[in-house]
């Protein structure tokens, strides 16, 4: 069975709400500028790599994934992606013959982005990339901080040398990503939490540090690139998992739908596009922009986000109705139910 932590849940609901304000913002509103969607594009991939980081720290603890449950896990990634990224992307232009259609997928494939979809293919090859941790047989926390570096220096060489323009691995996100995935890891297996939660002072410099490093531009641009990469969405990890650890032992209706939220993240990740592309309020978003009702905006996001949260889970337990859905699309028990086995589905969901 598989233990959940609500405050995790809860965090990953909002997690994935900000991945869909952000998208309407962008695509349904065309406005990336509003200050809200740049607050949340500063920081919600980030907070989403960790948390996915936190629950897969199995993977370099004794007894390591044995070869079957890391195939049954990059599987449970890569189908759904393959399965609804294609599918999405099929939808965004016109395919008259065979020939299109070929092209739309090879396209969908060597983008590094895969139409949105690029999430999944990133935590499969940093799923991928923790059996590197089977050579820390001593279980030196040193040797878990080398094994760390180098692979991230493995994944930022493999984009700068080979994947610049086809990025079929994602190793562009790989590389940005990957610090924050790992340091979840390491949260959960040097048990960081609770020293978190005990220093308050860790809130306040998160708090100021978002702040300042938000409205400070740096001159020299590799300064402001490690700024805006690494310390801005640093900050705000502290700030967001301090908040959430101090309501841990508490609930409220709004963390209960966090909560339920959170326990269907990867029905809303790969379902929410379909329903995203179909929302054009680009002249009302325009208005609204030009207007300086940025907090309407908001409002206005926000709300759709919730619908469209909603809708996706319900399409979501729709499809996991059929048993070869879930076991040919989601990747689920495709090499035969295990006891006690925890899918990736579950530890992104």
């Amino acid at each position: 069975m598989t233990h959940r932590i609500n405050y995790i849940d809860r965090m990953k609901g909002m997690a994935i709400l900000f991945v869909v304000i952000g998208h309407i913002f962008m695509f349904s509103m065309e406005q990336s500028s509003n200050v809200a969607a740049q607050v949340i594009y500063a920081f919600h991939m980030p907070l989403f790599m960790f948390l996915s980081g936190i629950v897969a720290a199995k993977g370099i603890t004794p007894p390591i994934w044995s070869i079957r449950k890391l195939l049954s896990k990059i599987l449970a990634l890569l189908l759904p992606m393959m399965v609804f990224g294609g599918i999405f992307s099929l939808t965004l232009g016109p395919t008259e013959d065979f020939a299109d259609f070929c092209m739309s997928i090879v396209s969908f494939v060597n983008a590094p982005a895969k139409n949105g979809y690029w999430y999944l293919m990133t935590l499969a090859m940093f799923y991928l990339s923790m059996q590197f941790f089977r050579l820390n047989r001593c279980e030196s926390g040193i040797v878990d901080v080398i094994l760390a570096v180098a692979t991230w220096t493995v994944f930022l060489a493999g984009w700068k040398f080979s994947a610049q323009r086809i990025d079929p691995f994602c190793l562009l996100n790989c590389g940005n990503f990957y610090l924050f995935f790992i340091l979840g890891v390491f949260t959960t297996k040097y048990e960081l939490l609770p020293k978190l939660e005990e220093r308050n002072w860790l809130l306040t410099a998160g708090m100021a540090g978002f702040l300042f490093f938000f409205l400070y531009t740096f001159p020299i641009h590799a300064m402001q690139s490690v700024v805006r990469h690494i310390l801005l969405p640093f900050c705000a990890l502290l700030v967001v998992v301090y908040l959430f650890l101090r309501r841990k032992n508490d609930t409220s209706f709004v963390e209960r739908q966090l909560e339920y939220i959170g326990r269907n993240t990867l029905d809303i990740y790969v379902l929410h596009y379909f329903f995203v592309a179909n929302i054009n309020i680009e002249a009302a978003g325009r208005w609204m922009g030009e207007s300086g009702n940025g907090f309407l905006a908001f409002v206005a996001a926000a709300a759709l986000s919730v619908a469209v949260t909603y809708l996706s889970i319900a399409a979501g337990r729709m499809l996991h109705a059929s048993h070869a859905v879930n076991r040919f699309v989601y990747g689920r028990d495709i090499f035969g139910k295990e006891k006690e086995q925890q899918t990736v589905s579950q530890l992104i969901n």
